[in-house]
Parts: structure tokens; sequence; C-alpha cells
């Protein structure tokens, strides 16, 4: 569990760049810093690829990027927040995985 933490602790604070499977990421992070801008509407998320139509993208519910945002109006918008989430999120998993493998568990 810990070699798995320190693995997604390497780049926290990396720039989001849009190479490879990281689009994904980066979308996050767009969503999550337009809801900032532009208001927390959670059913219109929007991203900045799109040039000039307004953005929309059908995504599942954007529960990162809506925290993110939050964090980011208490924080600023640093990547390191984005990927934080990520992080807690599987480390929370990773411990009720943990748990449920345990015997009698």
């Amino acid at each position: 569990m810990v070699a798995g933490l320190v693995i997604r602790l390497v780049g926290l604070s990396e720039p989001f760049v849009d190479i490879g499977a990281n689009w994904h990421e980066s979308d996050v992070a767009t969503i999550a810093r337009n809801f900032v801008r532009d208001g927390y509407d959670i059913c219109y998320p929007r991203v900045a690829w799109t040039g000039t139509e307004p953005g929309y993208v059908g995504t599942e519910f954007p529960s990162v990027p809506l925290t993110a945002a939050v964090l980011y109006r208490w924080f600023a918008i640093h990547e390191a927040i984005g990927r934080s989430i990520s992080i807690a999120a599987f480390s929370m998993a990773m411990l009720a995985f943990y748990r449920l493998m345990l015997p009698g568990g």
C-alpha cells in the first residue's frame, strides 16, 4: 500500500500536459477551473478545447472537478490539489480492499 502511495506522489505538482493517457487529467483540471471561473453548474461541465463553442461535455458525474474547484477557491489553483483528491480516493479504496482481504473481514 505504501509503495502504491509513493508511486502516485511522483510528479504531484507537475503541470498538466496533454501527452498520452493524460488527456483525461487535463480535461478534469479544465472543468474544475471553469467551475471556479463560471460557477458551479454541475449539469454543464465545460472544457477549454472547443474553440468558439461553449465547451459543454458529456462526462461522468463531476465529483473530482467539483471537489477540486471548491479547494481551488480556498487554496488557489494548483496541480497538486486535483492529483491529491485522486490519491486520497486511492488510499481509501486501498484501505477498504485491505480490510476486505483480512481473514474474517
